[in-house]
């Protein structure tokens, strides 16, 4: 299982969906680094960890000590990511129970069922590699719905 982020990563986007950028407060006293998925907590952008309210992806690093600070965050668009399940085009793509979650800064997962048990994000747009956890890409359209009108 993919663990928590401890530094930046780099996330590739897709150019040809549309994007919403936007400047959020930070939970005080937390680290969240670029290209890490977040979730909303008290108001603010917090590390996202199991189930929550998805609140996007950090475009920077921001080291909150005080509760002041603010982050730049990708609420709306479409990323390139690895899954931590097995992926094939004809059971995965278009079904209407499968979901994209997050269950940690940097980890993704296919729920196939009606119980989200990690932080909903979007949906599987389309299978760029099938194939097991490590070797599998797909694209997800993600959207911070909590955020937006």
């Amino acid at each position: 299982m993919a663990s928590d982020l401890s530094s930046e990563k780099i996330r590739v986007y897709l150019a040809d969906v549309p994007t919403i950028d936007v400047t959020l407060p930070v939970t005080s006293g937390v680290t969240i680094y670029a290209g890490a998925y977040c979730m909303i907590s008290s108001g603010a952008i917090a590390s996202l960890s199991g189930s929550g309210v998805f609140g996007g992806i950090a475009l920077e690093t921001v080291v909150n000590g005080s509760g002041a600070t603010t982050i730049r965050m990708r609420i709306q668009g479409a990323v390139e990511a690895g899954i931590e399940d097995t992926i094939t085009t004809a059971t995965h793509w278009g079904v209407d129970a499968n979901h994209i979650e997050a269950t940690n800064t940097d980890t993704l997962r296919l729920e196939t069922g009606t119980s989200v048990t990690g932080t909903k994000i979007g949906e599987m747009m389309r299978v760029i590699t099938a194939g097991a956890s490590g070797t599998n890409k797909v694209a997800v359209a993600f959207k911070a719905t909590a955020l937006l009108p």
